[in-house]
């Protein structure tokens, strides 16, 4: 009897967690996550701290250069390296009387490296330099605001087309 009664009462657990997932998978899609505007602002916040801080890491460069055609050559490496690399930020920068153009932000050598062999492929004069520079943005943090932002958007719409229906 006590065996009949477990067996009856795992069969039964069986079901109720099969259904779950099966009620959660139809769900998923229309699952909406509101935060509060105090979350938001908490994480906009946190972002614009992000900004302010300072790390040592390391950049590729990728052109360096003194001259007359110093600036037509940065500008061409720069196009050049955004077309091969555009998961890479790029910059262009010129400082006394030399041009020079800096890809990515990387903190360890050991990221910074694995890129560089990368990118020795177009540019087999490039090397890794430490440098001292602001918290890069994240992509997923750039989506996570794009999408805030357009959410809030969407909800001010929103109201105000109820408030104009009134």
């Amino acid at each position: 009897m006590k065996k009949l009664l477990l067996t009856f009462l795992f069969c039964l657990c069986g079901l109720a967690a099969s259904a779950q997932s099966e009620i959660l998978s139809e769900m998923a899609p229309a699952v909406k996550v509101r935060q509060s505007e105090a979350v938001r602002s908490a994480f906009e916040e946190q972002m614009q701290r992000n900004e302010s801080y300072l790390i040592s890491g390391f950049r590729i460069r990728i052109y360096s250069g003194i001259g007359k055609n110093s600036d037509l050559e940065s500008a061409r490496a720069l196009s050049l390296f955004r077309s091969n690399y555009p998961d890479l930020s790029v910059d262009r920068s010129y400082s006394h009387s030399s041009y020079k153009v800096t890809a990515g932000y990387f903190r360890t050598k050991t990221d910074a490296a694995r890129e560089l062999k990368r990118v020795r492929q177009t540019f087999p004069n490039s090397f890794l330099v430490g440098e001292t520079f602001r918290y890069p943005t994240l992509p997923s943090e750039r989506k996570a605001l794009a999408e805030a932002e357009a959410e809030a958007a969407a909800e001010a719409a929103a109201s105000g087309e109820e408030q104009g229906e009134q």
